[in-house]
């Protein structure tokens, strides 16, 4: 599945040292280093990750569906970026 990795540069949790390899070992993903940044962009750089990240999905969802190219909805699930981080989760 199309995969969005997101970092913030001064990051030190998910230094970015990690993004290429991870990127490498995800195929069909696309990463984005946010300047300015540390360990959320998400909260830290909030209109600019919006942008993107609404970009990224209408490149791979096709704008005004409500379901996966294949017609399945996904479930909604928690993940964290590590075990002791409590900020970062998707659903």
């Amino acid at each position: 599945a199309p995969t969005q990795l997101t970092f913030g540069r001064t990051d030190q949790l998910t230094s970015t040292r990690f993004a290429d390899q991870l990127k490498g070992s995800i195929s069909s993903s696309e990463l984005l280093i946010f300047e300015g940044c540390a360990h959320a962009p998400i909260y830290e750089k909030v209109e600019e990750f919006n942008q993107k990240t609404l970009q990224f999905l209408k490149r791979h969802t096709g704008a005004g569906t409500t379901t996966h190219a294949g017609g399945a909805y996904y479930r909604r699930r928690l993940l964290r970026c590590s075990p002791k981080c409590k900020r970062c989760f998707w659903l």
